[in-house]
């Protein structure tokens, strides 16, 4: 009786223990993996949400760059179409001069522009064989421009041509002082005639 009794309680204990442990497991295959695997795929989303966003406000950054240096580029290039037009566009350089003039304190005395000539090698080939030349890139423009005032005043006009918005190349200048100024100086009074070409581009 003893015996049977003892080997009783052993399998209930032994059937008490089992039970525990599938009550464990079930829960922990019901209840607690199921909200680890849910809180893994959450962490997983929001490392991916936070990568992207990395990657996003990279793209960004590098858009407002290449934004910025599009702007410059545009800048530039209306600089370089200013500095050399695609027409003569004389009445635009005659304006140029004469602001020139005023800003140094000159008085213009004749602005004279000769035809547009052809340059490159194309026009050197042409003139060569006589043949005609296709219409040409690239075309430059003499002009004599003749102005009175002091030394210091013709020296800062010339300086004024070549930071103008046109671009200017001065060839040659000449100047002669008046016959009141015996010593040449900055303050003596002055004709100039300097030669100038300004180009086209297409």
């Amino acid at each position: 009786m003893k015996t049977s009794a003892l080997d009783d309680r052993r399998v209930l204990i032994g059937g008490g223990a089992l039970l525990a442990v599938l009550i464990v497991l079930a829960t922990w295959f019901l209840l607690v993996s199921p909200q680890l695997s849910a809180a893994d795929e959450s962490a997983t989303q929001q490392a991916d949400a936070e990568l992207q966003n990395v990657t996003l406000q990279r793209k960004n950054s590098q858009l407002a760059e290449q934004d910025k240096q599009i702007s410059s580029l545009q800048a530039g290039l209306a600089d370089a179409k200013a500095g050399l037009p695609v027409t003569t566009a004389l009445p635009e350089f005659t304006n140029q001069v004469t602001a020139a003039a005023s800003v140094a304190g000159v008085s213009l005395t004749t602005v004279s522009v000769s035809p547009p000539a052809p340059v490159g090698v194309a026009a050197a080939a042409a003139a060569a064989d006589g043949t005609a030349a296709a219409a040409p890139a690239q075309q430059a423009i003499a002009v004599s421009v003749t102005s009175t005032g002091r030394l210091a005043q013709q020296t800062a006009f010339l300086r004024a041509l070549q930071d103008g918005e046109r671009r200017v190349l001065v060839t040659s200048s000449q100047v002669t002082t008046s016959e009141e100024s015996a010593v040449a100086s900055v303050d003596a009074a002055s004709s100039m005639t300097a030669q100038v070409t300004i180009f086209t581009g297409s």
